[in-house]
């Protein structure tokens, strides 16, 4: 692996210098050069900038919170092995700002993604910048819920104007029922608190309030992209595709792709129309799999409770369940008209 620091260092300096960056400094240049070593997919690659690719993929692969983002990346790696993509988001580097604030125990789970945010982004930008400039070429896979399309256009730019390789850039979106994906966040924080409950600042508490408004603006944001992208195939984007959720999240080879910008036959005319038949799903929970859920949550309530989500937490469900009066949130019907 060839030498980064100095560019970490130049990288950091200048977006400090715009008043872009808040946190990072030097004294984290050795953590990030850390994180490029330990991309063992990037060892050896472009290091002399002699056999740069010409071609190469960025991968966005957008979806509401809950909507199995991961799973879909681990999908599009175990299909496609000759790629080698490296993955690229936020949620990556959460879990270093313990370096910013050593007691992680001050930290809430309900108060983890907002005191976070700003340097997982500086984290984020930084590695994003050096892999652009250092190893043009590489296939990038980036996830997002595309709560900002500026940002996400942003990105799509950084990638269409790099001087040494020809990205070609696809927006795959992930489409799930809404009560699907609202339990689904339940349940991911549940396991874990289950597996981790004796490690603060591992648990990130995510509101079934914040899922519903990602949710909601989600069809409207990829329409904006899909609309920029039908004005002008190819000057951002040049495919979209959608995939709704696999039935076992397991299951890697089950043919879930239901929307193809470049396939002749498709169900849905655009991608748009795609996410919203699948969001209009109902969604029947298997009885096995919410007990299970309900068994963890009572095995941690004392937790839930000092972490002030516990309540929370047993209203959700009871709606989602219909046990509690349910009241889908003002605007998701309108998004899915």
């Amino acid at each position: 692996m060839i030498d980064l620091s100095d560019n970490i260092r130049n990288v950091i300096k200048n977006e400090v210098n715009k008043n872009h960056f808040f946190i990072l400094d030097d004294t984290f240049v050795p953590l990030i050069e850390q994180i490029f070593k330990n991309y063992e997919k990037l060892n050896g690659l472009h290091q002399d900038f002699h056999n740069i690719p010409k071609e190469a993929e960025m991968i966005f692969v957008a979806a509401p919170t809950g909507a199995g983002k991961d799973s879909l990346v681990v999908k599009l790696n175990v299909l496609n092995p000759e790629k080698n993509y490296i993955e690229l988001n936020m949620d990556m580097f959460r879990h270093y700002f313990s370096i910013v604030i050593p007691d992680m125990s001050k930290i809430t789970d309900k108060t983890f993604a907002e005191q976070t945010n700003e340097f997982s982004y500086e984290m984020y930008y930084t590695i994003q910048e050096i892999l652009l400039s250092e190893f043009p070429g590489t296939n990038i896979i980036i996830t997002g819920t595309l709560w900002k399309t500026d940002w996400v256009e942003q990105t799509f730019k950084k990638y269409k104007s790099n001087q040494y390789t020809n990205y070609n850039v696809k927006l795959i979106s992930l489409a799930v029922p809404y009560k699907e994906s609202a339990i689904s966040i339940i349940s991911r924080y549940a396991n874990i608190v289950d597996l981790h409950i004796n490690e603060p600042g591992t648990a990130r508490y995510t509101s079934k309030d914040y899922h519903d408004e990602t949710f909601k603006r989600f069809p409207i944001n990829l329409k904006y992209f899909e609309d920029l992208y039908l004005k002008n195939p190819g000057e951002l984007i040049d495919s979209m595709e959608v995939y709704r959720r696999s039935k076992d999240m397991h299951d890697y080879y089950e043919d879930t792709l239901v929307y193809s910008s470049t396939r002749k036959t498709n169900e849905s005319q655009n991608a748009v129309d795609a996410i919203l038949k699948i969001r209009e799903k109902n969604t029947d929970f298997n009885k096995d799999d919410i007990l299970e859920l309900m068994y963890i949550i009572s095995r941690n309530r004392e937790y839930l409770k000092n972490q002030g989500v516990f309540n929370d937490i047993v209203i959700d469900i009871g709606q989602l369940l219909g046990l509690i009066n349910e009241k889908i949130p003002d605007g998701i019907e309108d998004t899915q008209k």
